[in-house]
């Protein structure tokens, strides 16, 4: 295998640079990267769900939510009837002669039917018809084999069913049939934007496609399309096709800047089967070329391949921007408004397809519809929708998936814009995206700098690789979070005790800490909790809990050994006013710093849909009772014989069938450093000693709401006993303390000043 990976690696034109990429790509340690290119999987845009089966009507659910709150939706159209098939094409399509008598009542039929399934959309989500439409388009096959009758017909169905007030209007044809009438129906009908195939502006090329038109021909509807008032013109050129060489290429860049092409998308030749991929307009068939082999055709190599590549680039690098992956506009005019919202962090709005093989999606689950034209009719002659498969997105994966969408704009991923999308979550917190980052960091493909990650060059050019090897769903559902993830939130539990002998009481302590110890400042991205056992093992006793925003943050200002590093001393040196308060705190007890018996416990899982938002675990207001958080904290152990892999494995594939009891919220730890090494707790978050008692009054005794919610959470339950074969459970008679919050960390304006 590896004679074939680097022989198509140097296939090389030696007229042309070796690719900037070659270095990395023949490295061994980038080899499953390199496997990826030459397996060539299609997928720039894969986004798959992570949760098979989901069920339909909670997906029409999700639809309706995700529409009604987002800003603007991407609504197309797929119109699957051509001419002729491509030697490449997979797409579901429908084959016929539009001159002949029968097309006709084919083209009736599927725009009959394309009706029927929108009006069905519009019964199961009724948000969908006063959603503002950002951009409507019509997707082949070849749409502009649809008679202008049928054409107006389907468009004065969405004109009056859906809110296309503030859309722009894109429509996808094929050069031959993108007559000069043709293209004045559509400005007539508000097109403001058509795209069509290329491929090639070399003949013989063209031909070799199975295409049936010339270069000449496309550029006559370029013209054309001029002529009749479209400024927004978009082709698409392939690279690595059959036959094709460097050189070619570089004709067709010189045509592009030539023709001064608005919009070029250059899309790498692909081979393997989309549905492997759950990609774009679903495949039905293989194509041509896959029957016959690729290894039967001249495809150039992987050298070659790159080099095209690194050529497109620098023959539009001056006129032209890239964005998304392979979508190039020109400075002077925007970039694809349709793949900007679904792709851009700010965005990724709801999308929804009508007609065969379409893809729709929102931020919970995506659905792809039928690509066999009988079952599809068959299904909407049945009053349902022709949806094929449905996926949903566990809580990570959808963080997964909208940094990966992130990353395939090629502009720089921001923290901050992704934390306004997840919460306040920051994507270093997402265990999967954290290791990609972390392997990928020492690779240079991209850079991270004031939590923003910007893709290299080599990122650029491998960005689709990237997605589809180092973010696979594959990964989030059966991959535990292990000691690498630098960038998991750190939970630091250290034991605290106050100076019995010298008469220091409980209150005095902690009226202390709420008047002055909780102005002691702490470093950035850490925040602190005093708490007192309330009930179980540690009653009266008390504890400090620290959140860190990730194991790098916490390794900034503490060694591994639990000693303070430079960066932590100069924080203390800096605020000696705050050393005062705490050398007064050391006089009724013990701090957070050693000898103190201490444990760092990294995030295994946590419960994403508890309704206990982030916040203060204490907070003081005038006249009002102190809001006061429950912390449990309940240690487990593994059974016999139990490794502990399966047991973490069995939380990374599972957690998301816990369901918490209302205020409640569920995070798994295991000990990294300290005192309590490899050991688990669950830390059990509870919004006030109310919601504690609503469910369990006392240690052993739980109340009819509590019954109420496990009868009604059966799976949960399930899901728990399923636990106890590989590991005790939390509560009695397990050790545990539940804690109540009295005091917390203020925050200091002073604190960024610290930060490197």
């Amino acid at each position: 295998m590896n004679d074939i990976l680097f022989d198509s690696l140097n296939d090389l034109d030696p007229r042309y640079p070796v690719p900037q990429v070659y270095d990395f790509l023949a490295s061994p340690e980038n080899r499953d990267i390199l496997e990826y290119v030459y397996r060539d999987p299609f997928g720039c845009h894969v986004f798959p769900g992570d949760i098979k089966d989901y069920p339909l009507e909670t997906y029409f659910q999700d639809m309706a939510h995700d529409i009604a709150q987002a800003k603007q939706i991407h609504l197309w159209v797929s119109i699957p009837t051509c001419r002729y098939r491509c030697h490449f094409c997979q797409f579901p399509t429908i084959i016929l002669n539009p001159q002949s008598a029968p097309s006709q009542a084919v083209f009736r039929q599927l725009v009959d039917y394309n009706i029927k399934e929108a009006t069905l959309w519009l019964d199961k989500v009724p948000t969908l018809a006063g959603a503002e439409v950002g951009e409507f388009n019509i997707f082949g096959g070849t749409p502009s084999l649809l008679p202008a009758a049928e054409l107006q017909r389907l468009m004065a169905f969405y004109r009056q069913h859906f809110n296309l007030s503030a859309a722009t209007l894109r429509f996808e044809g094929e050069p031959a049939t993108l007559t000069r009438p043709y293209l004045e129906m559509l400005k007539t009908l508000g097109f403001s934007k058509i795209s069509f195939g290329v491929q090639s502006f070399n003949d013989d090329i063209i031909a070799a496609c199975g295409r049936r038109h010339t270069a000449e021909t496309c550029e006559q509807t370029i013209a054309n399309a001029r002529e009749v008032g479209f400024d927004w013109i978009s082709i698409d050129l392939i690279y690595g096709l059959p036959g094709q060489s460097v050189d070619d290429v570089k004709y067709d860049m010189e045509k592009c800047r030539e023709l001064a092409i608005s919009h070029v998308v250059c899309t790498k030749l692909h081979l393997a089967e989309f549905m492997q991929r759950r990609t774009g307009v679903s495949g039905q068939r293989q194509s041509l070329w896959q029957k016959k082999g690729a290894n039967s055709q001249a495809f150039p190599g992987l050298g070659k391949q790159y080099q095209m590549r690194e050529l497109i680039e620098r023959y539009l690098a001056a006129d032209y921007r890239e964005h998304p992956t392979m979508y190039f506009h020109r400075n002077t005019q925007p970039a694809e408004k349709w793949k900007g919202l679904i792709t851009d962090l700010d965005k990724q709005y709801p999308e929804v397809a009508i007609g065969l093989g379409g893809s729709s999606k929102c931020s919970l689950a995506e659905a792809i519809n039928i690509t066999d034209y009988r079952r599809y009719k068959a299904a909407l002659d049945e009053g349902q929708l022709p949806i094929d498969s449905c996926h949903g997105f566990s809580p990570l994966q959808r963080e997964v998936n909208a940094f990966k969408m992130a990353l395939s704009t090629l502009r720089p991923v921001c923290n901050y814009e992704f934390r306004k999308r997840f919460d306040g979550r920051s994507f270093f917190s997402n265990p999967f995206i954290c290791r990609a980052l972390k392997t990928l960091a020492p690779k240079t493909l991209f850079t991270v700098h004031d939590d923003v990650v910007t893709l290299t060059p080599n990122g650029v050019t491998l960005v689709e690789a990237l997605i589809n090897t180092q973010f696979s769903s594959g990964d989030i559902r059966k991959s535990p979070v292990t000691s690498t993830d630098v960038s998991t939130p750190v939970f630091s539990l250290y034991y605290i005790a106050i100076d019995t002998e010298a008469g220091v009481t409980n209150a005095q302590f902690e009226a202390f800490v709420r008047e002055k110890g909780c102005k002691i400042p702490c470093y950035p991205g850490w925040r602190w909790t005093l708490l007192r056992g309330l009930r179980g093992e540690r009653t009266g006793q008390f504890m400090m809990l620290y959140e860190i925003e990730s194991a790098e943050c916490r390794d900034r200002y503490q060694r591994a050994d639990g000693n303070l590093t430079p960066l932590a001393r100069q924080f203390w040196r800096d605020r000696p006013q705050a050393q005062e308060i705490l050398r007064e705190w050391q006089r009724l007890g013990t701090f957070s710093a050693l000898p103190t018996i201490y444990t760092d416990y990294r995030l295994l899982a946590e419960n994403k849909k508890s309704t206990v938002t982030d916040g203060p675990r204490y907070r003081e207001r005038p006249g009002e009772e102190p809001e006061a958080r429950v912390i449990g904290i309940h240690n487990l152990a593994l059974r016999p014989d139990v490794e502990a892999q399966a047991f973490e494995t069995f939380i990374a594939e599972n957690h998301h069938r816990i369901e918490d009891y209302p205020d409640w919220k569920f995070r798994l730890l295991k000990g990294e450093r300290g005192n309590r090494l490899d050991q688990y707790v669950v830390m059990m978050e509870i919004a006030s000693l109310a919601a504690l008692d609503q469910f369990y009054p006392q240690p052993d005794i739980a109340t009819d709401e509590a019954a109420i919610f496990a009868r009604a959470h059966r799976d949960t339950k399930q899901m728990y006993e399923e636990w106890k074969q590989l590991a005790s459970f939390s509560g009695s008679p397990q050790i545990y303390t539940d804690y109540l919050a009295v005091a917390e960390s203020q925050p200091a304006e002073d604190n960024r000043e610290s930060e490197p």
